[in-house]
């Protein structure tokens, strides 16, 4: 599964407001930390604070903030709410029962629909706090000594 550049660089704006440890700060500032246009910036502002998320204050030492406690913000319905096509992707699935225009069968894209259920399972009820504490190892390290990834859950993979 892939997200969209738009959730990837919502969720970099949120953790770098929730950087600042609820000082308000410039949308600029988040720009350059991000690597954003100044239009996804706009962008992302926009649908924050529709989604009451951020709020803003104007003037010379005026940015945007976070509105919300950081463990009420949660990442699977932020992510559920920005992805406009959430099936994974390579599957070409139909209304038709067991037809996928591009693998013919739906056996290999039911295997995809499962492992897209397994990522927002993964997820679950975290929310921005949770994403923006310390991990306890880095998944490239833990490949690199054992020579495969950390699998979840019962230890059989994903």
């Amino acid at each position: 599964m892939r997200l969209t550049k738009l959730t990837n660089d919502t969720i970099c704006f949120l953790v770098k407001i929730y950087e600042c440890n609820g000082t308000p700060t410039t949308v600029d500032e988040l720009k350059k930390n991000c690597d954003i246009s100044t239009g996804q910036a706009a962008i992302i502002c926009k649908y924050l604070k529709q989604s009451n998320i951020i709020g803003t204050v104007r003037g010379r030492t005026g940015g945007v903030f976070l509105k919300k406690d950081p463990r009420e913000i949660r990442i699977a319905p932020l992510i559920i709410s920005l992805e406009t096509r959430l099936r994974p992707i390579g599957c070409y699935a139909t209304d038709s029962c067991n037809t996928c225009t591009r693998y013919g069968g739906r056996v290999f894209c039911d295997s995809l629909a499962r492992s897209l259920d397994a990522f927002f399972r993964e997820l679950g009820d975290k929310s921005l706090h949770d994403l923006c504490q310390p991990a306890e190892t880095c998944p490239e390290q833990e490949t690199q000594q054992t020579g495969h990834p950390k699998t979840l859950g019962d230890g059989k993979g994903a």
